[in-house]
């Protein structure tokens, strides 16, 4: 198998062509991580605390401008003076907040943050009238909703010490990652390695000849040998594809934590989950979904023996369901059972996709990717198998 592997290592390296969809990934990444970090100055937590200081700020102007006023009620005066001091109290816990911060001491400055939240913010979730949500179309659900994932991810990451990220603009190594498996992974990965696969499986044809059916193997052990050096290329490329956002990322403003939170969008309440157990488990099926994409492609391309035609429906048939997962609402009974959906792993794995069909789970992932994968596997090999007992029957005549 070691001779035949590096023969079609050899081959595919040797085609300047596949060099686009292998770099593509990794170029996409980086730029990707440079507009983060231009655009990251003025949304970090610390400049977000030194905006709402300046709008306090204001506020406070105003209110003791007011409270000058000489015709004011004393009843009024008095209820003023008491807005006035707590939003000085305030002001001052988010100078602190502010402080320790900057000095890099999250634990101190999310503590803070936290008390303010169980002060002023949690006792006032069910205060938005019905009137504010038919005019200003306030949902009160999701107005609940966006403040407690914000008070628990702030009280977990205070436990940690760790800095909060700005969702879609992460800067660290681990957190960054974890955002490349959920934006990228999907098309733009899948769609290289379908890029990559198709050549390497149409390489050897000439004339829609297989000039590897000439060799001395069994047409099962020579593709047996082939299936597993294509999933082991996958599982390389998706290392690597993996692996420059953890550098890059991780050389500019350090690892990050497997403990940081992560918001589960559970229908009955907020959940959190760690890093490290959403890379872990969305891994999983992102692995999975490279067995399933490998043999799907190599199905395909024993059917067209021909690298275009193997590319396009390859891409056609993988990518418009993945594309029309959350976007088709037909399809959306059924998306449990495509193989497809799971291609979303993140979205699985934080229950992002529940909403739309809740049979959707990791779960059913794994079971439903090893299951096509291995119905694609045996029919794979029957072909060949056929094929190969057609050619010894004619040789014979």
């Amino acid at each position: 198998m070691r001779s035949y592997s590096l023969y079609l290592l050899r081959s595919t390296f040797k085609n300047p062509l596949n060099y686009i969809p292998l770099l593509l990934p990794a170029i996409i990444t980086i730029v990707l991580f440079c507009l983060n970090m231009s655009g990251s100055a003025n949304t970090a937590y610390v400049h977000d605390l030194g905006r709402e200081l300046s709008m306090g700020s204001a506020h406070l102007d105003r209110l003791n401008a007011s409270l000058e006023d000489e015709n004011l009620p004393d009843e009024e005066k008095k209820e003023l003076e008491e807005i006035i001091l707590l939003s000085e109290n305030y002001q001052d816990k988010l100078h602190q907040a502010l402080a320790y911060a900057q000095q890099g001491d999250w634990k101190n400055a999310l503590a803070i943050q936290v008390e303010l939240m169980e002060k002023f913010d949690l006792p006032a979730i069910g205060e938005i009238d019905v009137f504010a949500e038919r005019i200003v179309k306030v949902d009160q659900d999701t107005e609940r909703r966006l403040l407690m994932t914000t008070y628990k991810t702030y009280k977990e990451l205070s436990k940690h010490n760790l800095e909060p990220d700005v969702n879609g603009q992460e800067k660290k190594g681990l957190s960054y990652m974890y955002r490349m498996m959920d934006s990228v992974y999907p098309i733009i990965f899948s769609l290289c390695l379908i890029a990559v696969l198709s050549s390497i499986l149409c390489m050897s044809l000439i004339d829609k000849i297989d000039i590897e059916e000439s060799f001395p193997k069994s047409a099962l052990r020579l593709h047996l040998e082939k299936s597993a050096f294509l999933i082991l290329f996958g599982f390389a490329f998706y290392c690597l594809f993996l692996f420059v956002p953890l550098l890059i990322a991780g050389v500019t403003d350090g690892i990050g934590s497997l403990n940081y939170p992560i918001s589960r969008q559970s229908i009955s309440d907020v959940e959190l989950m760690s890093l490290g157990e959403v890379i872990l488990r969305a891994g999983v099926l992102q692995l999975l979904a490279i067995i399933f994409l490998v043999m799907f492609v190599y199905l395909i391309a024993t059917l067209t023996r021909s690298n275009l035609s193997t590319l396009f429906i390859s891409t056609v048939v993988i990518l418009g369901p993945v594309i029309a997962t959350e976007l088709f609402e037909p399809m959306q009974k059924i998306i449990h059972l495509l193989p497809t959906t799971y291609f979303h792993s993140v979205g699985i794995v934080t229950d992002r996709l529940t909403s739309i069909n809740e049979q959707a789970s990791f779960q059913m992932g794994i079971l439903v990717l090893l299951v096509s994968s291995g119905v694609i596997y045996a029919l794979i090999m029957y072909m060949k198998y056929s094929r190969e007992k057609g050619q010894l029957f004619f040789k014979k005549i």
